[in-house]
């Protein structure tokens, strides 16, 4: 998306978006202008701009949605989440579950989700709170070694969550209980 586009596209929302129902500095999921993507970190820039955009023209109960693919760090996350709020974002959406964790070490969600509430407080959202308490409470950990391949840290995803709850879409259980064993 070209900033013109972005420019056109938030001109014409711009008076017709609903805040939130406690005010226009909050957020809700079906409230606000929600930026999302694909994921809108791939261009920060342009999401800085979006965000800039949006504050100038007014618009209420402004947040992003994000994998957190790119927390890779405390500093530079806390950096790219202070600019954001500084430009007006008034909040986040962390998406969570198994799926992305073929992509993104859930230590990155972790830390997104620690630092977002530091930063917008009650405006972070974690969508799938299911699945993000049961790999907190599961003690789900990345493997040392790291992993081979996206199917590897998958498989290895499911023995976990085979071993440690019930997961109805794992099925047969002892299918997923043997992953990675020479049995």
């Amino acid at each position: 998306m070209t900033v013109e586009m972005l420019e056109n596209i938030l001109s014409q929302l711009a008076g017709k978006i609903l805040p939130a129902p406690h005010g226009r500095e909050t957020t809700s999921l079906n409230h606000g202008l929600h930026f999302t993507g694909g994921e809108p970190f791939v261009n920060f820039p342009l999401l800085c701009r979006a965000v800039d955009l949006a504050t100038q023209l007014g618009i209420p109960s402004t947040f992003v949605e994000t994998n957190a693919y790119w927390c890779l760090d405390d500093r530079s996350t806390r950096e790219k989440l202070d600019i954001l709020k500084r430009k007006g974002l008034r909040g986040i959406l962390i998406s969570v579950n198994p799926f992305y964790l073929e992509y993104v070490p859930f230590e990155r969600t972790l830390r997104a989700a620690r630092l977002s509430l530091e930063v917008f407080g009650r405006n972070t959202m974690v969508y799938q709170v299911p699945y993000f308490q049961r790999f907190l409470e599961r003690g789900y950990q990345e493997s040392a070694e790291g992993y081979y391949s996206k199917c590897h840290l998958c498989m290895e995803l499911r023995k976990h969550l085979a071993q440690t709850g019930d997961y109805p879409e794992l099925s047969p259980r002892e299918f997923y209980l043997r992953l990675g064993s020479n049995s």
